[in-house]
């Protein structure tokens, strides 16, 4: 166990020996890598706050059904109770002629006119119930059952209240398809960009120490032995590479995130979720950026360790 452990001591001291010996090539890889992870990060924390953008938008898309001025309150919560019972509903708001008017007032306050205009005249505002669904393309179907003939006594007319939002659920879900798929493509390749340079960096790095990888072949050292320094050394890469691109990434959402909000893209539940996971975001960054590392190194040590014949 003791000579396990002082080989492994080794192995990290000459990894991190050779990293700080190319040092260009290092900043070099490291850079790029910071890159790739910024790009990857930044497009996950951008499309959350679409998600709970076109989720915060989705939310307020209701179905209206207007009761009849003539709908006594047993018939209108059987309806209630029946389009409750729908696996789609997610629920159902009971809106009176006073509260609509309310609301009608609230809405139009700065319509003086039509505010004058409907104070001499009775309340003309039918009572309604308002429903909220899990699913907005199957809105329609939920309106079904306002309209069956059991309750057409009670069921003046419907209004589904989702065109009125549809520009704006489209506009955002162009935008998510559009950062998703740039950043896919961006970050790939910075990906390979990186692969290639961490790839000559442990190829020139081999040809330099052929000499001395030939004697610790002939005195017994094994291939782990040898392989071990070149994948800690570019496992820095990508360590370093994700702890920077954390750093900027939630510096960033830290920075933006209230000026966002106030446009209407909605980064407050991002900051949240990498406020409370900042050690998982964080770990599996840096998971990212070193199997990156661990993979371009391996190809590298494959490609010309196996070539040699001691």
């Amino acid at each position: 166990m003791k000579h396990k452990f002082i080989s492994l001591m080794r192995i990290l001291h000459a990894g991190a020996r050779n990293f700080i010996r190319n040092a260009w090539l290092s900043t070099a890889a490291t850079a790029v890598m910071v890159v790739t992870l910024t790009v990857l990060l930044g497009a996950i924390a951008i499309n959350m706050a679409l998600n709970d953008t076109i989720d915060d938008i989705a939310s307020n898309i209701t179905l209206s059904v207007y009761l009849k001025d003539n709908t006594d309150s047993s018939s209108r919560d059987k309806l209630q109770e029946k389009l409750e019972g729908d696996a789609n509903v997610k629920g159902v708001e009971y809106v009176s002629k006073q509260r609509a008017l309310d609301l009608f007032r609230e809405w139009n306050k700065d319509n003086p006119e039509l505010l004058e205009g409907l104070s001499i005249t009775d309340n003309a505002l039918p009572a309604s119930l308002e429903v909220k669904v899990h699913d907005l393309s199957r809105i329609e179907n939920v309106g079904t059952i306002a309209k069956s003939d059991e309750f057409s006594d009670i069921v003046e007319s419907t209004s589904i209240e989702k065109e009125r939002h549809q520009k704006s659920i489209d506009t955002f879900a162009g935008a998510q398809n559009f950062i998703t798929i740039s950043s896919l493509i961006t970050a790939g390749v910075f990906a390979a960009i990186s692969v290639l340079i961490i790839f000559n960096t442990i190829r020139m790095a081999v040809f330099t120490r052929s000499q001395e990888i030939e004697i610790m072949k002939l005195i017994g050292a094994t291939p782990g032995y040898i392989r071990g320094p070149f994948l800690f050394e570019s496992s820095l890469y990508g360590a370093i590479a994700g702890i920077l691109s954390f750093v900027a990434v939630y510096s960033a959402l830290l920075a933006l995130g209230p000026k966002a909000d106030s446009q209407k893209l909605l980064f407050g539940p991002t900051v949240s979720f990498f406020a409370h996971n900042w050690l998982l975001v964080l770990l599996g960054t840096v998971s990212a950026g070193v199997i990156v590392g661990y993979i371009s190194s391996s190809l590298a040590l494959f490609r010309y360790l196996r070539l040699k014949k001691w």
